[in-house]
């Protein structure tokens, strides 16, 4: 379950999963199908690959399936599904 935090941006992937993007939460992964909660990503200052920041203020699916994710103080961060 999503807490109660301000929603900032969502978006549907080819998988039907939803990606919500939160004020100082992150992303969270849910199947759309289901409901159930798959994964929370978020800003991890020891792991490089984790998001940039945790204020996610825009995310956009492309062609390819590759998510993109704008946080509103530490620019871009991308997720592969690959």
């Amino acid at each position: 379950r999503i807490p109660h935090v301000p929603i900032r941006s969502f978006a549907r992937t080819k998988d039907n999963l939803l990606l919500v993007g939160a004020d100082g939460a992150g992303v969270f992964c849910m199947d759309v199908a289901t409901g159930e909660l798959l994964n929370h990503y978020m800003n991890n200052g020891d792991d490089d690959k984790s998001l940039s920041g945790n204020t996610v203020s825009d995310i956009c699916v492309d062609e390819s399936g590759v998510v993109w994710i704008g946080t509103s103080t530490n620019g871009i961060s991308y997720l592969d599904p690959e």
